[in-house]
């Protein structure tokens, strides 16, 4: 269960960092009502985390209204469908997105409009049988789909040197082991232990994904579903936590600050969306 908390300000945050630190680590997301931090108070409380946690901030606020994702969808989502699909956070770069500040400057729909759902792929590793984590931690895999500079997912064709990635990695400081697959393209299993996968690698690799997407998708006991409104704000481990967002609101009426934290200091400006 999120901890979710309320009535504090910024400097009750500050004054009790660790703890905070601690139930970040814990739960991989710190959500509290009614905060409504400063654009320098956000900026602040990334740094805060940075300090103790090894992110790289990118020293800028955006604020993100959904006008790319509204252009993708030809018609209106509803509150009961996903405007934002499920995912992890572009597990297909090199440099991905680690942490997140979210701030809610404005709310103008029905709060039950919009929510964000999330998983925690610590916890749902644990679940698995101990054969399905023993070969998780022995999968290498190659995505057949990059991100373009809106953030956009593409299709590409394999190729032998497309890049390979651990499916299971340990968090940079816990050391707990965070599942990490990719739900919104294809990937393939490029090689097991070292070793290229026989064919009961293949079928054992496609069951696990099937069960993933079953218990991400469809099991609410794995979800926990968050209603937004003016001056919430979620810091979000975007290492751990599987995200969605549920339509049900226009452009424009939902709108909220947002900073990044890269595993690594960036280089390529054009790719921090």
């Amino acid at each position: 269960m999120i901890n979710i908390k309320s009535n504090l300000v910024v400097q009750d945050i500050f004054n009790n960092i660790e703890y905070y630190i601690d139930l970040f680590l814990e739960q991989g997301i710190l959500i509290f009502k009614g905060l409504n931090p400063t654009k320098e108070q956000e900026m602040d409380l990334m740094y805060a985390l940075e300090n103790r946690i090894g992110w790289s901030i990118y020293h800028a606020w955006r604020d993100e209204d959904h006008a790319k994702t509204f252009g993708r969808h030809a018609r209106f989502i509803s509150k009961e469908e996903l405007f934002i699909p499920w995912h992890v956070e572009h597990v297909e770069r090199e440099n991905y997105q680690t942490g997140a500040i979210w701030h809610m400057l404005k709310y103008d729909c029905d709060n039950d409009c919009g929510q964000t759902g999330f998983v925690n792929m610590v916890d749902l590793f644990q679940t698995m049988p101990d054969d399905w984590k023993k070969f998780l931690l022995g999968c290498k895999v190659s995505s057949l789909a990059e991100s373009d500079s809106d953030g956009m997912m593409h299709k590409i064709n394999f190729n032998d040197n497309l890049r390979e990635r651990d499916l299971v990695i340990p968090h940079n400081v816990t050391e707990k082991l965070i599942y990490r697959p990719n739900f919104t393209s294809e990937e393939v299993l490029r090689t097991v232990n070292g070793r290229a996968p026989l064919d009961e690698d293949i079928l054992l690799y496609d069951q696990i994904i099937d069960w993933t997407k079953e218990q991400v998708y469809r099991d609410s006991s794995n979800q926990f579903w968050f209603k937004w409104d003016v001056g919430d704000t979620i810091i979000i481990d975007l290492s751990v936590m599987a995200h969605a967002v549920k339509g049900g609101f226009n452009l424009g009426e939902r709108n909220f600050s947002r900073i990044w934290a890269y595993k690594n200091p960036f280089v390529d400006l054009a790719i921090m969306v």
